[in-house]
């Protein structure tokens, strides 16, 4: 499983303090939160409970978070999902498509 140490391009010791640009681009762990310095890795320790656990987001905080139209939501979920079923790396996971 992805963790922030293996998947952030900066390969930063500890979570982001700021806003964080990666090579004068946006980050792909981006989100539109300054609340979390826009760092989808401090939205999930915030968002998770003591045991790593955490609500399912709305899909209209999803949308928000990766600003696009709410409408265009279920389109995109369905392409990462064919993706996601397709991907070597997440045969673990593949009875639940």
């Amino acid at each position: 499983m992805s963790n922030f140490w293996d998947s952030c391009p900066k390969k930063y010791d500890q979570f982001p303090r700021k806003n964080c640009l990666v090579g004068g681009s946006s980050c792909p762990w981006k989100v539109n939160s300054t609340q979390d310095n826009n760092c989808f890795w401090v939205l999930i320790r915030r968002f998770s409970k003591s045991d790593g656990s955490f609500e399912p987001l709305t899909q209209s905080q999803i949308s928000e978070l990766l600003a696009i139209n709410p409408t265009k939501l279920p389109m995109l979920q369905k392409e990462i999902l064919a993706e996601l079923k397709i991907s070597n790396d997440l045969k673990d996971i593949s009875e639940i498509f």
